[in-house]
């Protein structure tokens, strides 16, 4: 209602503010952490992360995917949203809260 502009500060308020509160780490990027995870892994001395597709189910209009993001045997974790991709994305965020911290 109040243009293009009022709707971006809205959503930059009310809705990325409250989505990197939530996921504990302001300074990662709020979309793009298949990309936070690679240069994450990379400053580790790990290897780049792989995805899988490990599960599909519901019916082809409305289907389900389940993503496995894994950096190395032990680390890995799974999403499942509505796309592919979403939920690679969301794989990615949660491997990323479970990274240890790099060797300074």
């Amino acid at each position: 209602d109040g243009g293009l502009e009022a709707a971006r500060e809205f959503v930059l308020r009310h809705v990325a503010g409250e989505l990197a509160a939530g996921a504990g780490a302001a300074a990662l990027p709020l979309t793009d952490f298949k990309s936070a995870l690679q240069e994450a892994a990379r400053a580790r001395g790990l290897p780049n992360p792989r995805y899988t597709v490990i599960g599909e189910s519901g019916p082809s209009h409305a289907r389900t995917f389940t993503v496995e993001a894994r950096v190395t045997g032990s680390l890995s974790s799974q999403a499942e949203s509505y796309s592919k991709k979403s939920a690679s994305q969301q794989a990615a965020r949660l491997l990323l809260e479970r990274l240890p911290e790099p060797d300074s």
